[in-house]
């Protein structure tokens, strides 16, 4: 018991990880440090990996539990992240109240997935995703929530699930980048910021 407390210890900040002294996981969707770390790993190839300047105004990904009952159950940055700069503070869950509702909402159409990225850009921008191979489900959000957003672009994608959703309804694009995990994420925004 006391082997399992010490390998399911978690951190809350930037201190000394907790002790699970209960050796156990917390809830159904477990403790989550399994999210933080993929999370962490994510955010520091985003910062090393991708070309300063790809994501002016910075980006941030989230990550959901297994059976994530809300935002509560989802991870992301406060503040995101912009590549160049450096690792970004460590992960937290509800971090990103909108991400966590895209993926909330995408993971009812498909549980596996569980992970997206979220970031602003112009409509050029749009169009090197689609260049760059990526399924992109243009919508506009006005006045709907975001889980009638999400649902939309996920019903009236004619392949399958979109790589990507974009709401073109304002100044600027808002585009979520979905996928199984931060690793499959992470391969989607290297494709389009080359």
């Amino acid at each position: 018991m006391i082997q399992k407390s010490l390998e399911t210890q978690y951190s809350i900040g930037k201190g000394v990880p907790i002790v699970n002294a209960a050796g156990i996981p917390e809830g159904p969707c477990g403790d989550g440090t399994d999210v933080l770390k993929a999370l962490d790993e994510a955010a520091a190839g985003i910062a090393s990996e991708l070309p300063a300047g790809s994501f002016p105004e910075g980006l941030n990904i989230a990550y959901a539990k297994k059976g994530a009952a809300g935002p509560e159950d989802i991870a992301a940055f406060d503040g995101g992240i912009v590549p160049g700069s450096g690792k970004p503070s460590d992960a937290r869950y509800g971090a990103a109240e909108h991400i966590s509702f895209v993926i909330a909402e995408a993971m009812k159409a498909d549980p596996s997935v569980r992970c997206a990225a979220w970031f602003r850009c112009d409509e050029e921008f749009v169009e090197k995703m689609e260049d760059a191979g990526l399924e992109v489900s243009l919508v506009r959000k006005r006045h709907r929530s975001i889980a009638e957003t999400v649902r939309e672009a996920i019903s009236e994608h004619s392949r399958g699930f979109p790589d990507a959703v974009a709401d073109i309804s304002g100044d600027s694009v808002k585009v979520d980048v979905l996928g199984r995990d931060p690793a499959d994420v992470l391969s989607k925004l290297s494709k389009i910021s080359n």
